[in-house]
């Protein structure tokens, strides 16, 4: 029973830096996490395009070689990169439209895209993307945080449209990481700040919001990320993220066997509820596999692994559900490998232009 007592690599983070300084050498070496998660502050937007992008593939190249000389499998290097306002790059990848301005054009179009942004992300050294978004949403006219970030308003547009993006992003070795289940829809409250709740019976959900993510578990795509709302057709008191009855739905009644990721634990909607290490246990013994804890302050990891580590010790039950989750995880990591990376130069992302500017030609512009 030694393998649940080690749990760093159930976690991705969050870091300042913009190096592997000491800091993330720590995360890796000393707390031993499964790997990143990289948002705007890490990627110096405000450096010449090819700058930037040097010295981001520096930055993931040496994090990759610290998690090898720490005896580390592969790490997770994860971004969201979902075209319109969610791009963390500024001009040093292509700024592609939102999906919902894509949609319109149709699944080669997206198709198209998503196997580009998987170039470029693939050539700077990430390997995960935390997307595409399945929410079904109306991309105009509601008061949804989602919007535009969804393929729209159409159940089966959005699960064929999602499908297409999943395996173009397999195809150019990213893992996709499509979100957030059982689906935001049309709620207005962004979980960054307080928690969204929906009432819609199931039974809609299943006709609905749910269609997406059927479609792509049936595609066998690896991962799903869970979505931190209280969805009250299915379980009445607990968001999706640290619910037991969601999560078995996921397993047993969509019949998904792969990795369940959860969305930032650092959102208000759930930090504020419970402190990280609660959140963390109560996330693993809902069914979840691997938490992302964006914003960790100064101890939190091994405050997080240490009352795991002593829950699992006082109950086999709960020891077994971590095998579990790190059998879950290894098998998505397996596939972070599986495809050699592109090289680094600047016709991949004159390549990129080119197709903006195709897209805005058709009317796909953000």
């Amino acid at each position: 029973m030694n393998e649940p007592l080690h749990l760093g690599n159930l976690l991705v983070i969050g870091v300042e830096s913009t190096r592997c300084d000491e800091h993330v050498r720590r995360a890796i070496e000393v707390e031993r996490v499964g790997g990143l998660i990289l948002f705007q502050r890490n990627l110096t937007p405000e450096l010449p395009a090819g700058e930037a992008r040097d010295r981001l593939a520096e930055f993931l190249s040496e994090v990759r070689a610290c998690a090898r000389g720490a005896g580390l499998p592969t790490p997770f290097l994860m971004i969201d990169h979902e075209g319109g306002r969610v791009h963390r790059f500024g001009e040093s990848v292509t700024r592609f439209p939102p999906p919902g301005r894509l949609a319109p054009l149709g699944g080669d179009r997206v198709a198209e895209v998503c196997r580009q942004q998987a170039r470029e992300l693939r050539a700077i050294g990430f390997n995960t993307i935390l997307g595409p978004v399945l929410d079904v949403c109306p991309a105009e006219g509601t008061a949804s945080h989602i919007g535009p970030r969804s393929y729209g308003g159409s159940a089966p547009a959005a699960a064929e449209l999602g499908a297409r993006a999943i395996e173009a992003f397999l195809a150019e070795g990213i893992l996709p990481v499509p979100k957030h289940f059982p689906g935001y829809g049309a709620a207005p409250i962004d979980p960054h700040y307080d928690l969204p709740t929906r009432t819609d019976a199931l039974a809609e959900l299943v006709g609905t919001d749910l269609v997406p993510f059927a479609r792509v578990v049936r595609a066998g795509c690896p991962a799903l990320m869970t979505a931190h709302i209280v969805a009250t057709g299915l379980d009445p008191d607990l968001p999706a993220t640290l619910s037991p009855t969601w999560l078995s739905y996921l397993r047993e009644e969509l019949g998904f066997g792969g990795c369940v990721v959860s969305d930032d634990l650092c959102m208000a909607s759930v930090s504020e509820r419970y402190g990280p290490p609660l959140l963390a246990e109560r996330c693993l013994r809902a069914g979840l596999d691997l938490l992302l804890v964006c914003h960790p302050g100064v101890g939190t990891l091994a405050e997080i692994q240490t009352h795991v580590r002593q829950a699992a010790a006082a109950d086999p039950e709960f020891a077994a559900r971590i095998q579990r989750a790190q059998a879950h995880v290894a098998a998505a990591r397996a596939l972070l490998d599986a495809t050699p990376r592109p090289t680094l130069s600047q016709d991949l992302f004159a390549e990129g232009e080119a197709l903006r500017a195709r897209l805005a030609a058709q009317g796909a512009t953000w």
